[in-house]
């Protein structure tokens, strides 16, 4: 896997969302340039997985990823306003079970909800191991 940098696969993703006629919306893009080159890297791959399946699956207008931070966690949430996933496939999904494999790696959590829209929601400690 390339190291891109988290504003290199932003402006990628941007690309890959505008040719399905979906919009990216990010909020709080330069707070996640203070993120960890690890943490950056690992979320890279999970938007890359969460755009990969709004073009595929969602019917969204709109993916929405906002990062924040608190004195001990970084948080990503990563939405869209399409169909949601689909009952009881979420944990099924191996694309899912990848993004959540990927978080847990980092001693972090995801969770997969469906409002309004599919809802992706990372939490990963800044001190790991």
């Amino acid at each position: 896997m390339k190291h891109e940098t988290l504003l290199q696969t932003l402006h990628v993703a941007s690309d890959n969302l505008k040719q399905a006629k979906i919009t990216l919306l990010v909020e709080n893009e330069t707070r996640a340039m203070s993120f960890d080159q690890e943490v950056q890297q690992t979320i890279g791959a999970v938007l890359n997985e969460a755009v990969t399946n709004a073009i595929r699956y969602s019917e969204a207008s709109f993916l929405k990823v906002i990062f924040d931070e608190s004195p001990e966690k970084y948080h990503v949430i990563i939405k869209d306003d399409g169909v949601g996933f689909k009952a009881g496939k979420k944990e099924e999904s191996f694309g899912l079970s990848g993004i959540k494999q990927r978080i847990q790696k980092l001693g972090g959590t995801c969770m997969f909800k469906n409002n309004n829209g599919a809802q992706i929601i990372l939490t990963i400690p800044k001190k790991r191991g």
